[in-house]
């Protein structure tokens, strides 16, 4: 609530503090992944860095590679709404769609060019700009697709549990949904994970008939470490209904709005890779940048003099 409260538009360091936030990003992934000077040993300790994951893509310096791609999507289309050379916006957005790519995150990257897109659609006199940079990406999807491929082959899908965990937690959020439109509450979680969990990952596991490793998703009928949908969308809809989702949809609907009737491209493509990243692949409150740059693209679309406040 504070970071999306904060008049960020009054800050006049903030572009050059984005372009630095992305820059320390990227040098930490080719400090610790890159292993560039030898540097690696300072970082792979539990102080500086979580070290205890066994993914071998890139992840710099945050827990894993979801984490990364997040926050490097965040901070290059922050960059791109506030910095003003046309040169320097492109220049970052291509950089972090060729990161997103090499560090694998398949999540990231779709995002990252459906929010692009997206924005091109929706924003009135904004296509051919959108165009002109899905077509700078186009090189990166033959890569993609092959990250794809291999992310549902049978051994993937037996040695990972990504596909089969998020499967079986969306149906189960559904169900939880479904039977209590008013949310379960932060009490009513792990009971409903115990309750329907295990049907849960039946359904799952007839939906999509390929092999699939439910360890993780096992795992929280005993813990409830590490449990959730892995979408910060699914969480709260859990916790709090329909109530909050057809909340979420108004103000977002209103401040989109606001931003298409100006025309703002990048304001809007930052607003949708942010929404699109909660509702599909991360759910920690702890990553900072999205309610960063949340809270800039309410500050801009405040200072329409015809937007939603």
């Amino acid at each position: 609530f504070v970071a999306t409260a904060i008049p960020w538009g009054k800050f006049r360091w903030l572009p050059w503090a984005s372009f630095a936030a992305l820059l320390i990003s990227l040098a930490g992934i080719a400090a610790y992944d890159l292993n560039v000077a030898g540097l690696r040993p300072l970082l792979d300790n539990r102080l500086l860095h979580y070290s205890a994951n066994p993914d071998t893509r890139w992840h710099g310096l945050t827990a894993e590679v979801s984490v990364l791609s997040f926050t490097i999507g965040v901070q290059s289309l922050l960059c791109a709404v506030l910095l003003r050379a046309a040169a320097l916006k492109a220049a970052v957005v291509l950089i972090a769609a060729l990161v997103l790519a090499l560090c694998g995150s398949k999540g990231g990257l779709a995002v990252f060019a459906l929010a692009l897109g997206l924005a091109g659609l929706l924003i009135p006199g904004r296509r051919a700009l959108a165009v002109g940079v899905l077509l700078a990406l186009a090189p990166l999807i033959p890569f993609a697709a092959a990250r794809l491929a291999r992310m549902f082959s049978d051994q993937a899908l037996r040695e990972t549990t990504t596909f089969s965990t998020r499967s079986a937690m969306g149906f189960w959020a559904l169900t939880v949904v479904g039977q209590h439109p008013l949310g379960v509450g932060f009490a009513g979680f792990y009971p409903s994970l115990e309750r329907h969990l295990p049907e849960a990952m039946d359904r799952a596991a007839r939906a999509a008939p390929v092999i699939h490793n439910f360890s993780e998703v096992r795992s929280y009928l005993s813990t409830t470490k590490y449990a959730g949908t892995k979408t910060l969308l699914g969480d709260f809809l859990v916790y709090f209904g329909l109530p909050f989702l057809l909340l979420a949809l108004r103000v977002m609907a209103g401040v989109f709005s606001a931003l298409r009737r100006h025309r703002d491209y990048w304001t809007a493509a930052l607003l949708l890779f942010i929404c699109l990243g909660w509702t599909t692949y991360i759910s920690s409150l702890a990553l900072y940048p999205g309610f960063i740059g949340l809270g800039v693209v309410l500050s801009i679309a405040r200072r329409k003099p015809s937007s939603h406040g």
